[in-house]
């Protein structure tokens, strides 16, 4: 009898052992696959030290290509590590410090470091890593100038026939133009020359035995001969020094700035106060020429007469102006390559490239202090110390950072750590001088060369004037603390001023940029022991001056790059 429907479902129910077996073989299969992934899956996501997440070769060129591209500074770099200077990932209100560094060293890690925080491995096992930075290239001829030659007679009138005696008086002022186009011998101009007066002898006597004081004024001259409001040189004089019969009187002028080989320039003679007078010659005799005089006030000057002069003689110096190529970076990096390798990639190394659409500047910076992401006391480039020394120059002194302005008085800030020697230094500095009252606004700056013991030593300063202008006086440092005029450049507004400037060790000249316009390039001289070593130093003096932005960068000497232009 054949058994029930039901009990022949029940006894089917069941497994065989065969089945048994392909199942317990299958399920084995499909855990130890399951359980690989999930390792793989639980490696790719453990936190390391700073919680980030380890990243493989193609993910870490992906983040340093983002970084290049937001970049606005390239801090330093070497073929193996960048420090950069980009966006605010963390949104703190500052922009990021961000460094990639491989040590070299095969199977170490790529680490990328944030603010100067815990580096973290963002590619393991790297045997090889590499980067190459290209910039514009760019590059033109200056104008530099060669050493000066020695003292010489410039212009002179000195014959004591058809003599008259006038008195600078109240009403009556007398000057000399100086025309560089008359110059002879040795003294004699070319276009590419330039000129300075060193000293001033004029034949003069005094009116009485009292003191009293006369100014006497070396201006740029205009077009039509009188003098300009560019003054060159000033000084008060007292007539009591010269004889009462009547001599040669000499006035030394130490710190004449270099001037065009076309420009004219005016010597003016200017009563001032008391009754002891100036009394000086005129001269009609033959060769007489270009002598000022004043009519009814002592400020209004008439055309220079050309049968009358002055006696005197203008000793001064002159120099030839020579086109080379400066090694002065205005050059931007515009694109970065990058090639990384792993163990499992060493035969095929990842290679990308990066535009840095910022176009930073091609320098190495070491402050770049702005009172607002960055303060006094910041190390915006992340190089383990703080950007600046900050100390009191006198008593009192104030300094408050507010709205992003530094405000000071009696303060010096200072670089800290030195500037490698034969380095080209650039120091951008956005400020004003807010009282006319003695001091200003210094920056200095001194690197030794690399071929002597000797420095290249320069300082400008930044002046509020009666009128409510400012003037901007570049000066180098001849023996130390000691230092002479090389150019000056007037009527700058009284807001804040954007100076840019960049001293080349080896060819010795300092190249000034002032509101983004190149005003031109001065040759500074070797001292051997300047008063600032080494280093950029920013003072404010005992008056209020304010302070947007005070920058530095330095770079190798050696690069051909660009000057002219904005910066």
């Amino acid at each position: 009898m054949k058994p029930s429907s039901s009990a022949e479902h029940l006894r089917r129910a069941g497994f065989t052992l065969a089945e048994l077996l392909v199942s317990v073989t299958v399920a084995g299969i499909l855990l130890v696959g399951l359980g690989s992934a999930l390792t793989m899956v639980t490696r790719s996501m453990r936190p390391d030290a700073s919680a980030a997440v380890t990243l493989d070769a193609a993910r870490a060129i992906r983040l340093l290509e983002d970084d290049l591209r937001f970049s606005s500074h390239v801090l330093s770099r070497s073929a193996t590590s960048v420090k950069l200077l980009t966006t605010d990932a963390d949104q703190n209100g500052n922009p990021d410090v961000v460094e990639y560094n491989w040590s070299g060293t095969s199977g170490a890690s790529l680490t990328r470091t944030v603010n100067g925080g815990t580096a973290v491995a963002v590619c393991a096992d790297v045997v090889d890593f590499a980067l190459e930075f290209l910039n514009d290239g760019e590059s033109r001829a200056v104008l530099t100038s060669s050493a000066a030659g020695g003292e010489v007679l410039l212009q002179s009138h000195t014959s004591t026939s058809n003599m008259t005696w006038h008195t600078v008086g109240y009403s009556d002022a007398y000057g000399q133009l100086i025309q560089p186009s008359s110059f002879t011998g040795t003294a004699a101009l070319t276009g590419s020359d330039e000129w300075k007066i060193t000293r001033v002898d004029y034949y003069a006597k005094r009116e009485t035995y009292d003191s009293a004081t006369y100014r006497f004024d070396l201006d740029l001259a205009g077009d039509d001969g009188l003098p300009s409001h560019e003054h060159l040189y000033q000084a008060t004089l007292d007539p009591s020094v010269a004889s009462s019969t009547g001599g040669w009187y000499s006035v030394a002028v130490s710190d004449c700035p270099w001037i065009d080989a076309t420009q004219p320039v005016t010597l003016t003679l200017t009563y001032l106060d008391d009754s002891n007078r100036l009394m000086i010659v005129e001269s009609s005799a033959s060769g007489a020429s270009g002598m000022l005089t004043t009519d009814e006030s002592a400020t209004e000057w008439l055309r220079p007469s050309h049968n009358r002069s002055l006696l005197y003689r203008v000793y001064g110096m002159k120099r030839t102006k020579a086109h080379s190529d400066e090694s002065v970076s205005v050059r931007r990096l515009m694109f970065a390559n990058i090639r990384l390798a792993t163990s499992a990639l060493v035969a095929q190394p990842l290679h990308a490239g990066a535009e840095l659409m910022n176009r930073p500047f091609d320098t190495t910076h070491k402050a770049l202090t702005n009172f607002s992401n960055w303060s006094l006391t910041d190390d915006s480039n992340s190089d383990g110390s703080v950007d600046w020394n900050v100390s009191a120059t006198s008593s009192p002194s104030t300094s408050t950072v507010a709205s992003g302005l530094w405000t000071a008085s009696s303060q010096s800030l200072q670089l800290n750590g030195s500037i490698a020697a034969g380095s080209t230094v650039q120091t951008h500095v956005v400020c004003r001088d807010t009282s006319s009252a003695t001091g200003g606004i210094q920056i200095r700056m001194a690197v030794p060369t690399t071929s002597s013991s000797s420095s290249v030593s320069s300082l400008l300063m930044l002046e509020l004037q009666s009128d409510g202008s400012q003037t901007l006086t570049v000066y180098e440092e001849a023996s130390t603390n000691v230092y002479a005029k090389a150019a000056q450049y007037r009527s700058l507004v009284s807001g804040l001023q954007d100076i840019h400037c960049v001293m080349n060790t080896s060819s010795q000249t300092l190249h000034v940029w002032v509101n983004g316009v190149w005003m031109g390039a001065h040759r500074i001289g070797l001292i051997s022991s300047p008063s600032v070593t080494a280093t950029v130093q920013i003072q404010a003096g005992a008056s209020s001056c304010e302070f947007d932005a005070c920058e530095v960068c330095t770079w190798s000497s050696s690069g051909g790059t660009s000057v002219e232009g904005s910066l």
